[in-house]
């Protein structure tokens, strides 16, 4: 789960979300961000990593914040920035964290998953797609420099 610090639950604001397991990695890179997906042949996980704001995770719902949103009682922005002729730059939000809980047989030292851990190739776009990964969360279209999603 996503929890945010300095945070009640109530009717207007929650402070924990619960992701949810989808289909495939594309669903999570399309996601708003409280989505997972595990590859049953590697093993592989895959979630998106947000920047929430440090005391609210949802308005009660669970939101993919953007620079423009209003911070918690309308108190200045959800995200922490600095700005300055133009240039925006996000401050890091200190307090939030994701905790990540596995159901799995332990090894000897009781802190990893018992088994192998698997080396597979991943194909962040997915493979065969005609898209190549380009940023952290981008994929350009290998015929078209423009498409991107």
């Amino acid at each position: 789960p996503a929890h945010a610090v300095y945070c009640t639950d109530g009717n207007q604001y929650s402070c924990t979300e619960t992701f949810q397991q989808v289909s495939s990695m594309e669903e999570v890179r399309n996601s708003i961000g409280n989505t997972y997906h595990v590859d049953s042949s590697t093993g592989l996980l895959t979630f998106r990593i947000i920047q929430t704001p440090s005391n609210f995770v949802g308005r009660p719902d669970f939101f993919l914040p953007s620079y423009d949103d209003i911070g918690k009682w309308g108190n200045g922005y959800a995200l922490g920035r600095f700005e300055r002729d133009g240039v925006r730059l996000p401050k890091m939000a200190y307090g939030p964290y994701l905790t990540l809980e596995a159901n799995c047989s332990p090894d000897a030292s009781g802190k990893y998953c018992n088994g192998m851990s698997p080396t597979p190739e991943v194909h962040v776009c997915g493979s065969n797609t005609g898209f190549y990964q380009t940023g952290y969360d981008v994929c350009t279209s290998t015929t078209d420099p423009n498409n991107k999603r």
